[in-house]
């Protein structure tokens, strides 16, 4: 599949005047294909090319990328258990900078112990370059000034999940209760943060890698109830995160 998506900002100030273009194009192959002793399942393979062009007469410059993927990811059932495991390997370059190579991997596996209770575990590996805005902008509006910083490192990260969902029926009254607990980690995480500009002193903000490695850990609990009432359907799906 092909797709191209293009935008333009015909703003009259030439600050903010921008137009751009991205090209996408994917091959797929999936196949029914069962492993060793698994009952059934899947495969799943692919390639990705992305095109990214920018032009602007200030804010950002002229600018071009291009990431090239192949992908695959393995699905497999066996009677209660359900496994998944993939990979990706990225490549990514933005001008004529040193490309960025990323191996990446992702897993999971379920367990039905019943009609009604499933337990799960997954981890997985991320990464985000940055983009355009965040390594080139340097625009102003007003008392706030952006600078550009084209030498971020792409940001690295690992989830880790686990978790349980139980269904339950009373009376006319049904649904189900989610409980997960998850960490996510951070290397490189990217955010915006004051900075003085030390040819002129000039305060403002800039993307910047921070230092110290990022951790998300939390608790995650979902509800969800249903009951119908003639040709009408009463729902309510509350939820809790803890951080």
């Amino acid at each position: 599949r092909n797709r191209l998506y293009s935008t333009a900002n015909l703003s009259d100030n030439v600050l903010y005047r921008s137009s751009s273009s991205v090209m996408y194009s994917e091959y797929n192959f999936k196949k029914q294909k069962k492993f060793f002793k698994f009952d059934d399942g899947a495969l799943n393979l692919g390639a990705v090319y992305i095109h990214n062009s920018v032009r602007s007469e200030v804010m950002y410059g002229n600018r071009s990328s291009n990431n090239y993927a192949m992908y695959g990811q393995l699905d497999q059932t066996s009677g209660k258990w359900n496994v998944s495991v993939g990979g990706r390997l990225e490549y990514f370059q933005i001008e004529d900078q040193k490309p960025n190579v990323f191996p990446i991997f992702r897993g999971g596996v379920s367990y039905q112990l019943n009609p009604a209770t499933t337990f799960r575990a997954s981890a997985g590996q991320g990464f985000r370059t940055a983009s355009v805005a965040e390594r080139y902008a340097n625009t102003r509006a007003g008392a706030i000034v952006v600078f550009s910083n084209p030498d971020l490192n792409p940001e690295r990260g690992t989830s880790l999940e686990v978790g349980a969902r139980q269904l339950f029926k009373w009376k006319n009254w049904q649904g189900f209760v989610d409980v997960a607990g998850f960490r996510t980690s951070y290397k490189n995480l990217m955010e915006f943060t004051p900075w003085t500009n030390p040819a002129n002193g000039e305060l403002g903000f800039t993307s910047k890698n921070l230092t110290a490695d990022s951790r998300i850990t939390g608790v995650e609990v979902t509800a969800g109830i249903q009951q119908k009432w003639g040709k009408n359907v009463l729902s309510l799906q509350p939820g809790y995160t803890y951080m």
